[in-house]
């Protein structure tokens, strides 16, 4: 039997507690995610009235003379745009509403930013998936959960004063990497303090808060109304909801990984915590034994082991291929949501993830109950399905 398990329970109050807070990293995951789309907002423009040297009323005036709208992105007067003479390029813009497009005028030839900064977000993703992984298996999975929620925090913040389009996709691209950092070893930490169905369970409460994420970014962005308020909220809660409370519930390092560094004494010291506060009566293990089978283990395992035999091998590609399909197509709909599905954004952002949570709980008995292969051949192909009808319902509209 696991030696954790046996000392510290599969489920317990003290889980409980950890495993609460920590699957908040999901809901701030998203928000950062999906507030770069709110972020980087588009809106109708024009070229200054100073430049142009004409009111909104004269602008009206030209396009019904012209027979056509105002390119806004060229200077215009009245006399030379119904000559259609040659004229200079505008500097300067007017915006309807306020956004980072605004701030740094990601228009004209600057509106390959807009998209740009999505990707460098999400390459901040890539990064911080590979490198939390690495730093937490060498120095531990608590010292990487805080230092990431302190760069949450700091280069978050740092976001409103960025002075150019570079600085604030820096920033931004920091705070991804901060931002999956924390959800990832949070994930980590939490499935290693459980053990057997509650491994699933674990996966589900995440799922969710991922989704509440998405749900939360339309409301505040209706409350907060600037580009650089908006960051702030997207950012400061984290010290309410997540930080405050770890350093309130002391949580300790995972004892899982502990006993992976043979830190036995350290791990013995954990588990002794953990099984006091769920005031359970823990079997006590030979130390010595304990000590024996977690080296003859680790002394065998590698992650070549992956990649060790065919069948392995040939599993570990297929399950890459589908969380690079899943990521793909899950980031896609997220940053995209305006361009690719019909109606007001914010109320289909309310529908994805209302439907998020909804699936996150009508899993949990599969993931149960039904075989893995099967489940989640069935959920590809019902995804594609998905997209293939929607496609086509799309043309017709």
């Amino acid at each position: 039997m696991d030696p954790v398990e046996m000392r510290i329970g599969a489920m317990g109050p003290w889980q409980v507690k950890i495993i609460i807070v920590l699957s908040m990293s999901g809901l701030f995951l998203n928000l950062q995610k999906l507030g770069t789309s709110y972020l980087l907002k588009e809106t109708n423009f024009w070229c200054s009235s100073k430049e142009m040297n004409f009111t909104q009323e004269m602008r009206l005036q030209i396009e019904y003379s012209t027979g056509s709208s105002v390119n806004p992105c060229i200077i215009q007067d009245l006399t030379m745009a119904r000559e259609n003479l040659t004229i200079p390029q505008c500097e300067r813009w007017q915006f309807e509403m306020e956004s980072v497009v605004s701030e740094f005028d990601l228009v004209c030839g600057k509106q390959i930013w807009v998209s740009l900064s999505k990707s460098i977000y999400l390459f901040g993703y890539v990064v911080g998936s590979t490198a939390s992984g690495v730093l937490s298996d060498i120095f531990g999975r608590k010292p990487v959960i805080i230092i990431s929620t302190i760069g949450y925090l700091v280069f978050g913040s740092a976001v409103i004063f960025s002075p150019s389009v570079i600085t604030f996709n820096i920033l931004r691209c920091l705070t991804a990497v901060c931002a999956i950092s924390v959800f990832n070893v949070s994930f980590i930490y939490s499935s290693e303090i459980v053990s057997g169905k509650w491994t699933s369970f674990v996966g589900i409460l995440f799922g969710v808060t991922c989704a509440l994420g998405l749900m939360v970014v339309p409301f505040l962005s209706s409350i907060f109304p600037t580009w650089t308020s908006l960051q702030i909220a997207l950012t400061i809660p984290i010290i309410i909801v997540f930080a405050a409370p770890l350093m309130f519930l002391l949580f300790p390092e995972s004892p899982r990984w502990l006993m992976a560094k043979q830190l036995f004494s350290k791990s013995e010291s954990v588990m002794e915590l953990i099984s006091e506060a769920n005031g359970r009566n823990a079997e006590i293990l030979q130390a010595d034994s304990t000590e024996n089978d977690v080296r003859s283990v680790l002394e065998k395992v590698s992650i070549l082991d992956l990649f060790k035999t065919p069948g392995i091998c040939r599993s570990t590609l297929v399950l890459y291929y589908i969380w690079f399909c899943f990521i793909t197509i899950y980031n896609c709909l997220i940053l995209n949501t305006k361009s690719l599905i019909p109606g007001k954004m914010s109320f289909n952002i309310e529908i994805l993830g209302g439907l998020e949570v909804l699936a996150s709980f009508l899993i949990l008995p599969i993931l149960n109950y039904a075989p893995r292969r099967l489940s989640v051949s069935l959920c590809m192909i019902c995804t594609g399905t998905a997209f293939l009808i929607s496609s086509q319902l799309e043309d017709e509209l």
